[in-house]
């Protein structure tokens, strides 16, 4: 059972350990974000989790290109999180995935 607010419960192998829960965003940081509860769940077969699942939370991410240099790459607009392009990470990425079939 998530332990912050019982928003989900999950079965599990006996001895599998879950880690996290809800995540609430501060509106203070800006209204995006904040709207609903975020989930931010791992459940892993042992402490280095040689076998693992992570539910990552969804989080709204903003182009700063449309708002003309207003707002740099990195920083907050009204709590989504600008766009940071990271191309020797996809780059790595690419390299593991499979190619799409045609």
């Amino acid at each position: 059972m998530e332990p912050k607010e019982a928003a989900l419960s999950i079965l599990l192998p006996a001895g599998w350990i879950a880690e996290g829960g809800v995540v609430r965003i501060d509106p203070r940081l800006g209204p995006t974000n904040s709207v609903g509860a975020k989930i931010d769940v791992t459940v892993k077969k042992d402490r280095a989790g040689s076998i693992k699942i992570h539910w990552l939370p969804n989080f709204t991410y903003q182009d700063p290109r449309p708002l003309m240099g207003l707002f740099r790459v990195g920083s907050n607009y009204m709590g989504s999180m600008e766009r940071k392009p990271l191309p020797e990470l996809a780059q790595r990425y690419q390299q593991r995935a499979p190619a799409p079939s045609p």
